[in-house]
């Protein structure tokens, strides 16, 4: 029995995994696309509120390389609130 269990929940990680979101982002793509950078992955969802998300946000110094850091959260905000995005965080994606 327990077998079954370990399957059903192997199943449904990798079927979460998989399954995309309403603008097409799953853990799968997100790997394939950043898998090879250092740090850890986080796929965050934040709802914008009357005031915006509270985040400033500042571009790499080398105009090379494309790259938006946090160097502000507005502890107020959305962000803030939520508690998950830092300060020197890297986003990668809107």
């Amino acid at each position: 029995m327990g077998s079954d269990h370990t399957q059903s929940s192997a199943s449904k990680i990798s079927q979460d995994v998989d399954k995309e979101d309403e603008f097409g982002y799953s853990w799968k793509n997100i790997r394939e696309r950043y898998g090879t950078l250092t740090g850890e992955l986080h796929m965050i969802e934040l709802e914008k509120g009357h005031s915006g998300l509270g985040l400033s946000l500042a571009g790499n110094k080398d105009r090379s390389r494309m790259s938006v850091f946090i160097v502000g959260i507005d502890p107020n905000g959305a962000a803030g609130k939520d508690g998950r995005l830092q300060i020197a965080d890297e986003l990668l994606e809107k």
